[in-house]
């Protein structure tokens, strides 16, 4: 008979931790017991790692009665156990009843505290060379001065390519390593037969920014026909170079409320991973000072996103997650199934491939808090509390706005994927010019200009407006996340339309000072005003655009019966992305946005 658990105790400390016996051999057979003890009171070495296959199972023994443990915690407990002294673990697998959902959602609400209170916390990296403390060794020195004459006196190619095998594992793309490693600093790397007992969590990713153009640099070099893209590497480079890092976490935690949202968008494009797509938001709840909700794994994914995004709507009443629902709406639905079946106004938490940013957002910083907010604030200072219908067979939400304008031509799709051209050829005749064709046939290329030079024509006054409203809709009025383009007349350079060199210079330097390309994956419209502005993939003529309250851009909803609308995207509308139409005596509406 396998294993059966008993019943744990519903006190605040209660967890259970696993005794691991001693062997003298490595392929001893593994036995244990678990004890039923309290986290703030009990000594324990809390273990961190990657489940790994579930099919791929080998039996230890608890307290006499086989139990399943797939295969990379099989060889975890083979290399963690000690010779001669029992040792106190928690590991999740075996210390909570997996098949008790009551007991689940408890104990990973409360698993922020359980891996404080370990008295370690041990990372396992899986099974690697021998030589593999050479590349940790490495890695420490390059965060050192005296890195160069270190590196003289190793074996250079060896020595990098234990640390590619170090980074190149999946235990880094783990969604609960951002709570395991920020809670407690006293995490151990452990690898294979022996351990490195450096500390890594704080000192290590805090300084990735610093190391990571030789560290990836190097990795290509090893790896000349690997695909960077979807790579461990990329992967773990993405998330240690993330605004959101996990370098900067530690200082922080716990996090405030008002970072929920936006530490979960951060991890939205190409960040950590997990098996269990409730775990893109159970994995981050205790990083946070009070409750965000309860942990709850009877839900399906769409029912967590749903309520994730009308917990953060309704304490903040801003409508930011209408724009970070882009992965959701805005990608070929053959290639990027919904499987979730989530509204298109909905965040997908779980999307994991790189998509356009929303509209340029400002990452500001005070007093290394971590918020996202934005530059644009088209419906100015309002607010509002989102009403959610969300049944079944019914998904709707209920807002109010005002009407703005609709959108007439509706050009091309930016795609710098599979284009060669910075935006397509027919944005220039919707911008109202005959003679421009689209410049930087290499959107790679990069000037060396040393400051950014306006533009303006040699034509008249009509036409020098007429190009600067053209530039500012394809760079949504913004060159960096840190300033927006400045709209007085001096300080500008001439650059006639019909001077292709002048306009493609000036269009490289433009394009290596954006940080965000908001025009990539859009489409140039003009509106039924005759304003310019960037539409989503899938705005058509005749779709109506509204600044609803809260939101700090404009959004484009199809209508499909009288009141009833489906969602479109986020748009920018020039002109239009300050609070005119909050100034502007409009009647205020109210529309029913449904799930298709």
């Amino acid at each position: 008979m396998n294993y059966e658990y008993e019943t744990l105790e519903n006190t605040p400390g209660a967890i259970r931790t696993f005794v691991l016996h001693p062997a003298e051999q490595l392929d001893d057979p593994i036995s244990g017991e678990l004890q039923h003890v309290s986290h703030e009171s009990h000594k324990y070495t809390a273990v961190s790692y990657v489940w790994g296959n579930p099919l791929h199972v080998h039996s230890i023994q608890i307290s006499g009665r086989p139990f399943g443990v797939a295969d990379n915690l099989f060889n975890v407990l083979r290399s963690l156990r000690d010779q001669a002294e029992p040792i106190s673990l928690w590991i999740d697998a075996i210390c909570i009843d997996q098949n008790n959902i009551l007991e689940r959602n408890a104990q990973v609400q409360k698993m922020a505290s359980i891996y404080h209170s370990a008295f370690e916390v041990v990372g396992w990296l899986g099974q690697t060379s021998p030589d593999f403390g050479i590349g940790f060794a490495l890695l420490q020195k390059l965060i050192e001065e005296d890195s160069l004459s270190y590196l003289e006196d190793v074996n250079y190619t060896s020595a990098w390519e234990s640390l590619i095998s170090l980074l190149d594992k999946p235990y880094w793309t783990r969604v609960w390593i951002l709570q395991e490693t920020a809670i407690n600093p006293n995490v151990l790397l452990k690898f294979g037969a022996s351990s490195s007992k450096q500390q890594i969590a704080v000192s290590f990713l805090s300084e990735w920014d610093n190391i990571r153009f030789e560290v990836v640099s190097k990795w290509r070099e090893l790896h000349p026909d690997a695909e960077w893209e979807g790579s461990m590497m990329q992967k773990f480079d993405a998330i240690s170079n993330n605004v959101y890092n996990m370098g900067h976490l530690p200082p922080l935690v716990p996090l405030t409320a008002d970072e929920f949202q936006p530490l979960l968008q951060s991890q939205i494009c190409n960040g950590p991973l997990a098996s269990n797509p409730l775990d893109y938001v159970y994995g981050i709840i205790g990083l946070f000072d009070t409750p965000i909700l309860p942990v709850d794994y009877s839900l399906s994914p769409r029912d967590l996103f749903l309520k994730v995004v009308e917990i953060v709507q309704h304490q903040s009443g801003k409508l930011d997650f209408l724009s970070w629902a882009w992965g959701n709406y805005a990608q070929d639905s053959s290639i990027f199934p919904n499987q979730h079946s989530i509204p298109r106004w909905c965040i997908d938490f779980s999307y994991r491939t790189r998509f356009v940013r929303p509209i340029p957002l400002a990452n500001s910083s005070q007093a290394q808090r971590l918020i996202w907010d934005t530059f644009y604030h088209a419906a100015g200072e309002t607010k509002q509390k989102i009403d959610f219908c969300i049944e079944k067979e019914k998904i709707t939400l209920r807002a109010r706005g005002l009407y703005v304008t609709k959108i007439g031509i509706v050009g091309s799709l930016a795609n710098f994927d599979h284009g060669d051209t910075i935006w397509p050829e027919d944005w220039v005749a919707i911008g109202g010019f005959k003679d421009m064709k689209a410049p930087l046939k290499q959107r790679t290329a990069r000037s060396e200009q040393h400051r950014l030079e306006r533009w303006a024509t040699a034509s008249g006054a009509a036409d020098s407006a007429a190009l600067n409203i053209w530039w500012r809709t394809i760079f949504g009025d913004t060159l960096s996340r840190e300033a927006r383009i400045d709209s007085s007349d001096e300080d500008r350079s001439r650059v006639p339309p019909e001077d292709r060199t002048g306009v493609e210079n000036l269009c490289r330097y433009m394009t290596e000072y954006l940080q965000i390309q908001v025009h990539n994956g859009r489409r140039m419209c003009r509106t039924t005003s005759g304003q310019l502005g960037l539409a989503p993939p899938g705005a058509r003529p005749g779709d109506a655009v509204f600044v609803l309250f809260g939101g700090d851009t404009l959004y484009v909803l199809g209508q499909q019966e009288s009141g009833i609308w489906h969602f479109v995207g986020e748009c920018y509308i020039d002109g239009m992305m300050d609070g005119q139409a909050i100034q502007e005596d409009k009647e205020e509406v109210g529309v029913l946005v449904c799930a298709d």
